[in-house]
């Protein structure tokens, strides 16, 4: 970026940069800045053998250093605390992601200085591969000058990110060389392609006529090629010669769907799919075979395929859901159904599809309706009485039976808008709801509703007569869950919107606090039983930002993408785009599994005393010291057990006690233990206790020359088990 300044003194112009790599700063040690929003981001990136307890950053005018209990660095100065936030370490091994544990070091001054430093301090990992201390987030915008938004996401057998979504920016970068790399409406559907750490856009392309088009569904075929469905009101979709629907059935929206070469710069065959009326597909999954299932609402009466279909004819209210069943190459529109109520004015929709392991067809979304075909004998068969419920169908493959629908909802207004399958069968659902009696919420991670309106989940049998359990989750403004996914141990996965600065399970997590706008994303982690919140984060910056897709990694981490207008979006500085665009852009984002802001803590060895450490509380805690005096000479102070919760340290000699050290159990008190410590000195010390329960540390430092501070620290460690 190209910069002037218009001073009293003249003009300054200056060249900037989002990123600058400052090379080897150690052996074998690159150091790289990557500005993110008003700050920057230190990006440490270290060559197989070479030696990560060589980087040492310097705290010049540090009034005093500390590591949270959270991870966090905070340095004490003049004007305040600044807090650098808890590091993040992996290895890229045999194409997967390795976490490697990583917590801050901090470090005695060189001989002859006087300020404090840091460095890290690592647990076991493969030297003879790279290793890189990161950021906590990865993140990219995906975007140009106008309004983009990526609806929907999916990984490729390599590890490659694919979104769809719709644009109306005639410029989003990376569609030089793609299938169609023009806009030509006033929006388009886009795809793009990423690699797994989301730094590189591989390619993009428009997909679109000269209306309104856009992208809700997208999967990968087996050989590569990508599938994706939405809506269009184009008469003129390229590629649809040859397809199953060669031409616009209607006056407004229709469905369509289309195949692209996995590098996305061909386009095989697309088809419409819609009658004379307004239809939209808004869902999309593969069949077994290599089949297409997509799911939307048909307004339409004559919407082709559907006879011989498990719902052959319109409900005849206002919009029926429907499903339809298409050749995996657009060719043979297999067979479609309606699937609606049949009141006047009913209004059905299918936001979610997914193929169980036998080729059932599950779908899910909101009605309406009281007459919902099939849901007698379902583990709900009545509306609950708001204007909307949600709902779950099961279909046989060929889609020419209703085995089994359900409603799922209170008394207020709910909506389905994901699904997911656990490997026993059960149906995951997720959606928002504005209900405060939701049915089978007892016994969940959270029982009540927040307030506003919440996300929720839900567990049913996988024939959809038994809910076995659901839970509300969200805080108290507006929260909504737009996408699951279920991680390999059975825990579930949900990503969405919320309005709330209270919402739960966000202390630990990678953002633990709301970014700052109306809205920001979040994704959270419960137990697959839905009876725990194991953790949840915000994902968003200062302005308005939407999760509404997730994907899960191989190695665990979640992907998530969705809409941001904040320009200052967590770990975008090293993403393919750094910056928004414009004034809406798509974003992706690269988590962790466990959504923490550092690798989940362990239970440590336990503790065994030594000449060097002390062992407190039952044996609980680990305590030792490290010195450093004027002359430069260094040492580990010497353990003298006193009682159970008490010990001493000497640093020259044992006639010279220099630490006083107590760990006190004041669990009863304020959920906490408490660590008091005194030193007769003016070296320096690092002074660690460790939790051989919960695997947490806890590092004071009192840098040299100073007469060292009494440590009085009743939050010191985690809250008492």
């Amino acid at each position: 970026t190209h910069v002037t300044r218009f001073t009293p003194k003249g003009t300054f112009q200056a060249e900037t940069w989002q990123g600058v790599r400052l090379g080897e700063a150690w052996a074998g040690i690159e150091v790289e800045l990557a500005a993110r929003g008003r700050n920057f981001e230190k990006l440490f990136h270290v060559a197989p053998g070479a030696d990560p307890e060589a980087i040492r950053v310097g705290l010049r005018g540090a009034e005093g250093v500390h590591v949270a209990a959270d991870g966090r660095l905070i340095v004490g100065t003049g004007n305040g605390e600044i807090a650098y936030t808890a590091p993040l370490a992996w290895q890229e091994i045999g194409g997967e992601r390795q976490p490697v544990a990583v917590r801050y070091a901090l470090l005695a001054p060189e001989t002859g200085a006087s300020e404090a430093a840091y460095g890290f301090a690592l647990g076991a990992y493969d030297r003879d591969y790279p290793l890189t201390i990161d950021p906590l987030i990865r993140s990219t915008y995906l975007g140009g000058s106008g309004y983009d938004y990526v609806n929907t996401l999916a990984l490729a057998a390599n590890g490659d990110v694919l979104v769809g979504g719709r644009a109306q920016s005639i410029d989003l970068p990376g569609t030089a060389g793609g299938a169609q790399p023009t806009h030509r409406g006033s929006y388009d559907g886009f795809i793009v392609r990423l690699s797994g750490d989301l730094t590189t856009l591989r390619q993009s392309t428009y997909l679109g006529g000269s209306g309104w088009d856009e992208i809700h569904g997208l999967a990968p075929a087996a050989n590569g090629d990508v599938l994706i469905g939405g809506k269009t009101k184009s008469n003129d979709l390229p590629g649809t010669v040859g397809g199953a629907q060669p031409v616009h059935g209607g006056v407004a929206w229709g469905g369509f769907v289309a195949r692209l070469s996995g590098d996305l710069t061909a386009l095989r065959q697309s088809t419409y799919l819609g009658g004379s009326d307004d239809d939209r597909i808004r869902t999309l999954a593969l069949a077994a075979n290599g089949d297409v299932l997509v799911g939307g609402d048909a307004r339409s009466t004559d919407l082709p395929g559907t006879a011989g279909g498990a719902q052959p004819a319109h409900g005849g209210g206002y919009d029926s859901g429907f499903v339809a069943r298409l050749s995996g190459d657009l060719t043979v529109l297999r067979q479609s159904t309606y699937l609606g109520g049949g009141g006047e004015g009913d209004d059905d929709n299918i936001y979610t599809v997914a193929v169980a392991a036998n080729g059932d067809v599950l779908v899910g979304g909101f009605t309406n309706s009281a007459n919902l075909p099939g849901t007698a004998g379902g583990a709900q068969p009545a509306h609950s009485g708001g204007s909307y419920d949600g709902f779950v169908t099961r279909l046989t493959g060929d889609l020419t039976v209703l085995q089994q629908s359900t409603y799922l909802g209170g008394s207020g207004d709910d909506y389905a808008y994901a699904l997911a399958l656990a490997a026993n069968g059960d149906v995951l659902v997720g959606g928002e709801t504005y209900s405060s009696d939701l049915p089978g919420a007892t016994g969940g991670a959270q029982p009540a509703i927040g307030g506003g309106s919440d996300g929720f989940v839900a567990r049913l049998s996988g024939d959809l007569t038994v809910l076995q359990q659901s839970t509300y989750l969200g805080g108290s403004n507006e929260d909504s869950i737009r996408a699951l996914s279920l991680a390999a141990n059975g825990d579930v996965l949900a990503g969405g919107t919320t309005g709330s600065s209270d919402l739960p399970g966000t202390a630990g997590g990678a953002q633990p606090s709301k970014g700052g706008g109306d809205s920001d994303g979040f994704v959270a982690r419960l137990a697959g039983d839905l009876n725990a919140l194991q953790q949840s984060t915000y994902l968003g910056g200062s302005g308005e930002d939407d999760v509404i897709a997730l994907a899960l990694a191989a190695n665990g981490d979640v992907l998530a993408g969705g809409t941001a207008a904040s320009t200052d979006l967590p770990g975008a500085a090293g993403g393919a785009q750094p910056n928004n665009g414009g004034y809406n852009d798509g974003f992706v984002a690269r988590l962790s599994g466990d959504l923490r802001a550092e690798p989940p803590v362990t239970p440590s060895e336990p503790c065994v005393p030594s000449a060097t450490k002390l062992c407190l509380n039952g044996g609980r805690f680990h305590v030792t010291v490290r010195w450093r005096d004027y002359a430069g000479t260094r040492g580990d102070g010497q353990a003298v057990t006193e009682t159970d919760d008490a010990g001493l340290f000497w640093f020259f000699d044992a006639a010279n006690l220099e630490m006083l050290v107590k760990v006190l159990d004041g669990c009863g008190i304020n959920g906490h233990y408490w660590v008091f410590a005194a030193a007769a000195t003016d070296v320096e010390y690092e002074l660690t206790v460790r939790d051989a329960v919960t695997g947490q540390s806890r590092t004071w430092h009192s840098p040299l020359g100073v007469a060292s501070p009494a440590i009085t620290d009743t939050g010191a460690l985690a809250v008492c088990p």
